[in-house]
């Protein structure tokens, strides 16, 4: 009776192992999703921001055409002035977040980012520069201003057009190096639950032979 006892528990402590087993594979699992899924996410509010500075320097541009050319009245002048002035704010401050966030991007993907808020800077001061130069309200003045910086943005444009990209790829390769991660972190912890409960459910039928096959003395 005491060595079946013996044998019960050694059963028992089998199958509290091949449980445990099984929860430690899974908590490791879970545990590299979510990292692999935060990291993931962080990337793609880089991207966000990106496609976000992206846009609003072409909203800059569009109101700088308006200011030159519906700035004619002082009351006008003042209000396109100040909404040309809002976008580039916005613009400077979503690129000084993405210099912040270059570090954080895998490859060569921020390499360019702190640049794109020095040019957009200096970009700016070169805007300021022109408008103190000559009055839009005058006749000659839209033609003046617009001869001081014309194509100057073009430059920074098609740099913050390729830094979209260059993120959006590599959120992409990051997002298939997860998959490929996930697919084989999958592997590694079928195989470990298939060795462990083989080796378990084997110790277990042997523990349950020398039980049936032992004679009372």
């Amino acid at each position: 009776m005491r060595m079946r006892l013996m044998l019960g528990g050694l059963v028992m402590l089998v199958l509290l192992g091949m449980a445990g087993l099984g929860l430690f594979a899974l908590h490791r699992t879970d545990a590299a999703h979510r990292a692999a899924s935060a990291e993931l996410a962080e990337l793609q509010a880089v991207l966000d921001t990106g496609r976000r500075a992206e846009t609003g320097f072409k909203r800059q541009v569009q109101e700088w055409k308006n200011l030159l050319l519906r700035s004619r009245e002082a009351a006008s002048r003042r209000a396109l002035e100040d909404r040309f002035l809002a976008e580039q704010t916005r613009t400077a401050g979503l690129l000084q977040r993405l210099a912040e966030a270059a570090p954080r991007l895998p490859g060569e993907a921020g390499a360019p980012l702190p640049a794109l808020a020095a040019e957009h800077a200096a970009l700016a001061a070169r805007y300021a520069e022109a408008l103190a130069g000559a009055d839009p309200a005058t006749p000659e003045g839209p033609r003046a201003i617009d001869d001081r910086v014309r194509g100057v943005d073009r430059a920074l444009e098609q740099k913050l057009d390729a830094a979209a990209e260059a993120i959006a790829g590599a959120v992409q390769a990051s997002r298939e190096a997860m998959l490929r991660d996930s697919a084989a972190r999958y592997a590694e912890t079928r195989r470990l639950l298939l060795i462990g409960s083989g080796g378990g459910l084997l110790l277990v039928l042997a523990l349950l032979l020398t039980l049936a096959t032992r004679r009372p003395a």
